[in-house]
């Protein structure tokens, strides 16, 4: 019984995990005609360097993909050009306000409150990860990645 209950869940989630490396696959991959440039990958880290850009260029991409939280892992991992604090806040703004999450707040909620919700977590997230970027620096600088391998001279 516990084991049946273990294999649903397991397929459950794996359709989103499917879903996340197929979404990681098209924004990674360039297209067949010019092996050079990958457009859509060009584009998002194109903001990367902005420090109030990034956090916010990320949340609206959560905001449009409306993933699941075990998606939305992959994809943070493969954006290696941003900073550790944009990361998070594409992590945390997804699974707070999405597309789908607006159908269902409507049902519920006026949608001048699902306004101040979106407005107030898109700033508070936003502050909260550019003040945290430094710490995630200076904690990068302290401590060695795993298994990276010192030039000893």
């Amino acid at each position: 019984m516990a084991l049946r209950a273990a294999m649903r869940d397991f397929v459950d989630v794996g359709i989103y995990f499917v879903i996340g490396i197929t979404i990681v696959a098209i924004v990674n991959t360039p297209p067949p005609v010019d092996q050079e440039t990958i457009p859509l990958r060009d584009y998002i880290d194109g903001t990367a360097e902005s420090t109030w850009g990034a956090p916010a260029a990320l949340m609206g991409l959560a905001f449009l993909l409306s993933l699941c939280s075990t998606s939305d892992a992959f994809i943070a991992a493969t954006l290696d050009a941003f900073g550790q604090g944009a990361r998070l806040a594409f992590l945390v703004f997804g699974p707070m306000m999405d597309v789908k999450l607006l159908f269902l707040y409507s049902t519920i909620l006026s949608r001048r409150f699902i306004l101040a919700l979106a407005v107030g977590l898109f700033i508070a997230i936003n502050v909260l990860s550019v003040a945290v970027e430094p710490l995630f620096e200076k904690l990068e600088k302290q401590n060695d990645p795993p298994f990276s391998q010192r030039m000893e001279e």
